[in-house]
């Protein structure tokens, strides 16, 4: 420590620290104020004292090896608890988040495997009754047919193993519910026809008067309208007279004369929901 200059009071080149770097060091300087006794020689060898403030400024040297440290304010006791049950509050508030977050994803993912697992049942649910259904549909389709019919469309179909006159074939798909086959298709006449592919065989067409006398139309017995039709070639001329039609062998058509009593066996048809 070293007194660098003695000023009285009003001197103020002393009173702040400041630092600066001096030969490569670091150095500081201190002011501080001490109360002295000056002795004044007088004449007669006589002293007289007097008191005097002086300002002081000591320069510490700062290094890497130096153990002076500069007064640090620390922070209260007060202060310290404060921001420690701050912290506190915040790590009990992120922990509370942390436990939300982590509950809700669980909640979630166990409410989509619950969904997923219900998916998957009511998949196999679906797919099992299509099963089902299709085994119904393979039951109705052999069971709704009494025993000696066959199925087509939504008609059964029936072939009698006797032989007959026209009158005589309806009269018997009469006895059994039902009538005549009525041909309304293709794909039907092809059915029918595979049916007695041996022989021809009576259908349900006949000529009828409608209103005036002599006027006579093809219509078939369940009252339907003559849209499709397979004549024969030598059987497309039409006369007013009463005629029912065969089928043969090929499907075709083929008119005859009601006094031509002829005998041939015949087809029944009826609708599958008429046997409920």
């Amino acid at each position: 420590m070293t007194v660098c200059g003695a000023l009285y009071r009003e001197e103020r080149n002393c009173e702040s620290t400041v630092q600066f770097v001096h030969h490569g060091s670091s150095q500081m300087f201190e002011s501080y104020e001490e109360k002295v006794t000056i002795r004044t020689r007088m004449m007669g060898n006589t002293y007289e004292s007097h008191v005097a403030s002086i300002s002081c400024c000591v320069f510490v040297s700062v290094g890497p090896h130096t153990n002076h440290h500069l007064p640090v304010q620390r922070p209260s006791s007060k202060f310290l608890r404060g921001a420690a049950l701050r912290l506190g509050v915040l790590c009990l508030l992120m922990t509370a988040g942390i436990i939300i977050l982590f509950t809700l994803y669980i909640s979630g993912r166990t409410e989509n495997e619950q969904l997923q697992s219900s998916f998957n049942n009511l998949s196999n649910r679906y797919n099992q009754s299509e099963n089902e259904i299709k085994q119904l549909q393979d039951q109705i389709k052999g069971k709704l047919c009494p025993e000696g019919w066959k199925k087509f469309g939504y008609s059964c179909y029936f072939k009698s193993s006797k032989k007959n006159i026209w009158v005589e074939g309806r009269t018997d798909c009469k006895s059994r519910g039902s009538d005549l086959v009525t041909i309304n298709s293709k794909e039907e006449q092809d059915f029918v026809t595979s049916l007695n592919e041996n022989d021809k065989f009576w259908i349900g067409l006949e000529t009828i008067i409608k209103s005036k006398p002599n006027e006579w139309e093809w219509e078939w017995v369940d009252g339907s309208p003559l849209t499709e039709t397979s004549w024969a070639e030598e059987h497309l001329k039409f006369y007013p007279e009463w005629y029912a039609v065969t089928c043969d062998p090929q499907g075709k058509w083929k008119k005859n004369h009601y006094d031509d009593r002829v005998s041939v066996h015949w087809i029944c048809e009826k609708e599958i929901f008429s046997f409920i």
